[in-house]
């Protein structure tokens, strides 16, 4: 796919919006537009142009288990990993993979979570865990001994933390956090202490009874947090600088989507699969070289290089990276973004089903014995 055919520049200067679903409420905001150009559905571009090289890590869990990895970060010389599903423990290892600690604390005692759903690592090494079914947030020491843990007054999936704030995503189930108020919102701030709740971008009724799980809804581009929705190509400043639009033109997700007549989740995504629109926008994340992002037309799924220098993109449709849709044993879904690298994770059987197959990255995990596995792609 030539950049011409799916060209994506920068628009020379900025523009001014009103966006009344964000923090800058009622006010003109400064917004950062990238024009996608169109999207060519047949287009034969290799995933391994945009590919220099492939690194692997191998997990070495020990007696721990993990299923899934629900949030990676690698900070402080540690990879910390999540598995908030069957595994629910944390797993913190040094950069060879070697495991060095954990955290297993299930049950509803101080220290203890049942539902954890978010990770987040301060400068100092303390570790922070999102409990949604507990709404807390529980601080532990590097070591992973329990220090405290503080009440959410609403409940929230996601969070990010800067020097003041608190950023909440609760996928619309934040319910009522304000005395004699119904107000609500689909992302809310707090203090540090969890307290002076507020409304950044305010819960979308209608979708109310339409419950739709994401990876991640909070990124950094150029040193600043973003939120995100599946369903809005509109990535919002957390603090006060530019939002930034992807725009699709007649392929953006049309904003009377969602109606009171929607109700039923299979309902919705049987019209997804159906629309012929751009939808869940997301994995987006910032290296040194690209803005790199996926998204969605029906059923395909389609990965995004944004050249930052060039202002220009190539779009490569998931079904083109091989012709056996048999390969797609994961939706190769990036984790974390470090410099100019993606890291993802590989499970065994999922590395074992790309050795079958013969299927990228196949010939580089050739000498990669099937275990727990991180994938870092180096991008040209």
């Amino acid at each position: 796919m030539n950049a011409k055919s799916v060209g994506l520049s920068i628009l020379l200067g900025t523009s001014l919006l009103i966006f009344s679903c964000s923090k800058k409420e009622e006010a003109s905001i400064n917004v950062n537009t990238i024009e996608i150009g169109q999207i060519d559905k047949k287009a034969t571009e290799s995933i391994e142009k945009f590919i220099s090289g492939a690194k692997y890590k191998i997990l070495k869990t020990g007696d721990k288990f993990f299923a899934e990895i629900t949030k990676l970060i690698i900070q402080n010389d540690r990879i910390y990993l999540l598995d908030g599903d069957r595994g629910q423990i944390i797993l913190i290892y040094d950069l060879d993979g070697n495991l060095l600690n954990f955290i297993s604390k299930t049950g509803s005692g101080p220290g203890e979570y049942r539902q954890p759903t978010d990770l987040w690592i301060n400068l100092d090494g303390t570790i922070e865990l999102l409990d949604e079914a507990q709404r807390k947030i529980i601080t532990y020491s590097k070591n992973g001994d329990f220090i405290n843990e503080m009440k959410l007054p609403f409940a929230a999936e996601k969070f990010i933390k800067t020097n003041s704030k608190y950023f909440f995503y609760t996928n619309n189930i934040a319910f009522s956090f304000k005395e004699d108020s119904n107000e609500t919102g689909l992302v809310i701030s707090t203090n540090l202490n969890l307290t002076n709740p507020e409304v950044i971008v305010p819960a979308d009724m209608l979708r109310a009874d339409f419950y739709y799980v994401t990876t991640q809804n909070f990124t950094q581009v150029n040193n600043s947090w973003y939120f995100f929705d599946a369903f809005s190509n509109r990535l919002i400043n957390l603090s006060e600088g530019e939002d930034i639009i992807l725009d699709f033109g007649e392929l953006n997700f049309p904003t009377d989507f969602f109606t009171k007549e929607k109700k039923r989740g299979i309902d919705v995504m049987n019209d997804l699969y159906n629309l012929g629109k751009v939808w869940d926008i997301g994995a987006i994340y910032d290296t040194e070289s690209y803005l790199y992002f996926k998204f969605q037309i029906n059923l395909t799924v389609y990965m995004a290089f944004y050249d930052k220098e060039k202002g220009t993109t190539n779009v490569i449709p998931r079904d083109n990276w091989n012709v056996n849709m048999d390969c797609f044993v994961s939706r190769f879904d990036p984790l974390t973004a470090i410099n100019n690298q993606l890291v993802f994770h590989l499970l065994p059987s999922q590395i074992k089903m790309l050795k079958e197959l013969n299927c990228f990255p196949a010939d580089k995990l050739k000498d990669i014995d099937e275990n727990n596995v991180l994938m870092f792609w180096d991008i040209n």
